[in-house]
């Protein structure tokens, strides 16, 4: 009789190790499973962040090669004898142009170029932040258009104070600085500074960045539609104390 309790006993304790077994191994399936899960979770997001990198290098260096020269407004007077060959070929009425005095050419030209001045001031598109109240005001000429609130650089960062123009514009930019942080409707302003949308919502109004402008992501939406709009070249931004 005791020899039987003692194999009853034993069978059970051999069939309590073997699902013990079972069970060890399926988890240990399972945790398997999830880290080949996880691997290619992270190879996914490697190619989508080197895609990423390489489309922003591409419209980077197609901005570069697309970048329109700053017309000045200067012009160029040339005597007829300087004229050269690729002129000469298609000369000037030449009734009406030797009627047309020096003098009085360089005199008409400063009208129009104070003219044109006036008018581009008048569709000036000014975005003005003013880091004491944390607040962006943005202008259309000297009317007033939205006032919103912003998040710029937190203690140990610096958000640049001057006068700037935007020189890059891009839907969504991701921060290789800050760990591919999103930076959606980014207007760059000055090497890696620049104007964006926010998830941080609720600490708009507050000193949070590391050193860009953040915005509400309509904000910022609608910002970058009127930058776009009226142009980087007609568009300026101001960063005060």
């Amino acid at each position: 009789m005791e020899q039987r309790a003692y194999r009853v006993t034993a069978c059970r304790v051999l069939l309590l190790l073997s699902i013990a077994t079972l069970a060890c191994a399926r988890t240990n399936m399972e945790l398997d499973n999830a880290v080949m899960d996880l691997e290619k979770l992270k190879a996914k997001r490697a190619q989508l962040v080197e895609k990423l990198k390489q489309q922003d290098a591409k419209a980077a260096a197609k901005y570069e090669i697309s970048r329109p020269l700053i017309k000045t407004g200067y012009v160029k007077v040339v005597a007829d004898n300087d004229m050269p060959k690729q002129v000469a070929k298609k000369p000037l009425i030449e009734s009406n142009y030797k009627k047309v005095e020096t003098k009085k050419f360089r005199v008409d030209n400063k009208k129009t170029l104070a003219a044109n001045s006036t008018n581009d001031n008048c569709k000036m598109l000014e975005a003005t932040i003013d880091l004491s109240e944390q607040k962006m005001k943005v202008y259309k000429g000297a009317t007033l258009l939205y006032e919103w609130k912003v998040s710029t650089a937190r203690r140990g960062y610096v958000t640049p104070t001057g006068n700037y123009k935007p020189y890059y514009l891009t839907t969504m930019h991701y921060s290789r600085k800050y760990d591919n942080s999103p930076m959606p409707h980014a207007i760059f302003f000055r090497g890696g500074y620049a104007i964006h949308g926010t998830d941080a919502v609720w600490r708009l109004g507050k000193r949070a960045s590391h050193g860009c402008v953040r915005l509400h992501p309509q904000n910022a939406k609608m910002l970058y539609a009127l930058v776009q709009k009226y142009g980087k070249d007609n568009t300026s931004i101001r960063i005060i104390h």
